[in-house]
């Protein structure tokens, strides 16, 4: 039983390294994916494939062995650097959801605000704060496993309860709340764009409608007037009132006309600065689906986890140990199985790793 358990677990494992080392390549080899979201998806993708290269070996030695065989000292290091990588995973996703919450609230200044050198230190400032929360485990007593076990439940429990706050409970609401407001502002951008397409179709046919209607009246006035001037040709005076006539007439069609074509090309040009917006707000609502599946397969992933953590604080459990076993390995190897749905999440819901994905195994050979 434990060989299949120890086999289930390597193939995950197999899946996050071999699936974020694929992705790291289309990242490098790919301009079209070189974009400052992008940089913080390469960001993502080395803290998942350090994890799947770090930490689940020895974690799945753990569980074919039933206990931990590498001294007191190994452990503390292990557990740090878990709590490191694993946050920094986290915190990787919640830099994503800011970026993409920025991208939509600030779409004129987004290519400003969202420069080089402010994506660098949004990725700094999550290693750091990665770095600094799992230095804190070095600090912090742990009480000693009776089977022999290397395992973040034997920390104190008012540490439990602050590590998975800042780990998970924090960075959780906030990636909902950013992702609820990024769909909603998309949603509202795009009733008030339809809105002004239907308003701007409305104006230039009723504007064409009013010039089409002046420009057969002043045809009609001039048809009077010819016929009328072939009637009197013996009258000189009147002759000439016609002629004048005829001439403002001609004037007034000819001023027409182009009043006409002036108004239907101004109205013409500004559907089409509407049409114009469309594709970017397409833009922008596919790449905020793609985050917030993202997001909803961390959550899913890590809340179980989390929730049988955070039991061992409280000691709800009226009877029994509070966290069995089977349970606690099952959960925790569910959040780090999140390390290996994002490659794929990002394959199957992001056009540009698709296209990008097609290009080098479809056409490894055509430039680039």
């Amino acid at each position: 039983m434990h060989v299949w358990i120890s086999a289930c677990l390597g193939l995950v494992d197999l899946i996050v390294v071999c699936g974020n080392i694929f992705v790291l390549y289309l990242l490098a080899s790919q301009p079209s994916l070189r974009s400052s979201t992008n940089s913080l998806v390469l960001s993502l993708t080395l803290s998942d494939l350090l994890l799947g290269l770090l930490i689940l070996p020895f974690s799945i030695m753990q569980e074919h062995h039933e206990r931990w065989l590498y001294g007191e000292i190994f452990c503390r290091a292990w557990l740090s650097l878990d709590v490191f990588l694993s946050t920094a995973s986290i915190y990787n996703l919640l830099a994503i959801s800011v970026d993409r919450y920025m991208a939509v609230r600030q779409p004129i200044r987004y290519p400003i605000i969202s420069s080089k050198r402010f994506v660098r230190q949004m990725i700094a400032g999550v290693w750091l704060a990665a770095l600094i929360l799992s230095l804190t485990t070095l600090l912090v007593g742990r009480e000693e496993d009776e089977k022999g076990l290397c395992s973040p439940l034997q920390f104190p429990d008012p540490f439990i309860l602050a590590s998975a706050s800042a780990s998970f409970l924090i960075p959780a609401v906030l990636m909902i709340v950013l992702n609820l407001l990024i769909f909603q502002r998309v949603h509202t951008s795009r009733r008030s764009k339809s809105f002004y397409l239907k308003k701007g179709k409305k104006n230039a046919g009723d504007s064409m409608r009013i010039h089409r209607g002046r420009t057969n009246s002043h045809s009609e006035s001039l048809v009077k007037v010819c016929s009328r001037s072939d009637s009197m040709t013996g009258l000189d005076r009147k002759s000439t009132d016609n002629g004048r006539k005829k001439s403002i007439d001609s004037t007034k069609t000819i001023t027409s006309e182009k009043t006409q074509r002036a108004d239907s090309n101004g109205q013409f040009s500004l559907l089409l600065k509407g049409r114009g917006l469309a594709p970017s707000l397409r833009t922008e609502l596919r790449v905020a689906r793609t985050t917030s599946v993202v997001v909803a397969a961390f959550v899913i992933c890590w809340f179980p986890f989390m929730t049988i953590y955070l039991l061992q604080v409280y000691d709800l459990c009226p009877t029994g140990p509070c966290v069995p076993s089977g349970l606690f390995t099952f959960t925790f190897w569910l959040g780090y199985a999140n390390s290996a749905l994002n490659p794929i999440l990002y394959a199957a819901f992001s056009r540009d790793f698709r296209a990008a994905f097609r290009r080098v195994i479809l056409h490894p050979n055509r430039p680039r």
